[in-house]
């Protein structure tokens, strides 16, 4: 896993956003973990298949909302990029 995009703090929309690029390794370890806790049959083992030819790039928006009772320079802390405005969802900086 890795950071890919500044994080940005949307100071308009009230949360802080940091996109994480997750490869191979992290679907598998995911999807373990997934069904581990939610599966409701037994399995000693997963194995994880790709059946698409090409390699899939996967990026999770993690989002932060920030508490309107703090000091807001406290919770956007490490934010590189500060957004005015509504958001646009754009998945590029």
């Amino acid at each position: 896993m890795r950071t890919v995009f500044p994080v940005k703090y949307y100071k308009d929309e009230g949360f802080v956003e940091r996109k994480i690029e997750l490869d191979d390794d992290d679907i598998q370890e995911i999807i373990q973990d997934w069904l581990i806790d939610n599966a409701n049959f037994e399995f000693d083992e997963v194995e994880v298949v790709n059946l698409r030819p090409m390699n899939i790039w996967l990026h999770a928006k993690c989002r932060k909302y920030l508490d309107p009772d703090e000091p807001e320079h406290e919770q956007w802390g490490d934010a590189e990029v500060q957004v005015s405005g509504p958001y646009d969802e754009n998945p590029t900086p």
